[in-house]
């Protein structure tokens, strides 16, 4: 080794060279914003969707909805084309009641959709009134599937979960036989009393 030679050991060279890379970095960072933003949205764990693919997600998950919301009113309306055993008012009202039902489960999960999309109130009624208005009865057959994000697909999947039990509910209801009405009582007969036969005296024989 030479006189006046300074030697570094092989960590300390290694660790000088990444330290004069990083600073490097910094710098190009610092004079040129677009590769600031461009390692950040990288590093950056959270992920920042477009509108547009904000707008797909909401349409996907509204028409999901609406597929479960028409299969139990579907299921349902098949049900009453049949010849119950109840009587027509008593299915009318059973049905009545469980598209009621029906309506308000998908109220509530399109509710949840305009939460989840950060929809706060008077907003989120507003979205709701209109959603409900834009559904109707469409079907919307024609959708291509979407991957839905998990907390859409919870929705929807919760959405499904309860118009399944309301429908099947309603159906039990509707199918049941009539409760037979109670025996009504024969009347007991009570023997009538009969008269102890009254002894006739027989004529004396008249003495010779």
């Amino acid at each position: 080794m030479r006189e006046g030679a300074i030697v570094l050991p092989f960590r300390t060279v290694i660790r000088i060279a990444a330290g004069v890379v990083v600073l490097l970095v910094l710098i190009v960072i610092g004079i040129q914003p677009a590769a600031r933003e461009a390692i950040a949205r990288v590093t950056d764990p959270r992920t920042t969707a477009s509108q547009a693919a904000l707008e797909q997600q909401r349409t996907a998950t509204e028409h999901a909805v609406q597929r479960g919301y028409l299969k139990a009113t579907g299921q349902l309306a098949e049900v009453r084309k049949l010849t119950l055993a109840i009587p027509a008012s008593q299915a009318a009202s059973i049905a009545d009641k469980a598209l009621g039902d029906l309506r308000g489960i998908r109220h509530d999960a399109l509710t949840a959709v305009g939460s989840r999309l950060g929809l706060i109130a008077p907003q989120l009624d507003a979205y709701v009134t209109a959603a409900e208005t834009q559904l109707g009865e469409n079907a919307f057959a024609d959708d291509k599937p979407v991957l839905l994000a998990p907390d859409l697909y919870a929705v929807v999947a919760r959405a499904d979960d309860l118009f399944q039990r309301a429908g099947d509910a309603a159906i039990r209801e509707l199918t049941k036989a009539p409760s037979a009405p109670p025996p009504t009582p024969s009347p007991t007969v009570r023997p009538s009393p009969s008269g102890s036969p009254t002894a006739t005296p027989s004529a004396s024989p008249s003495g010779r």
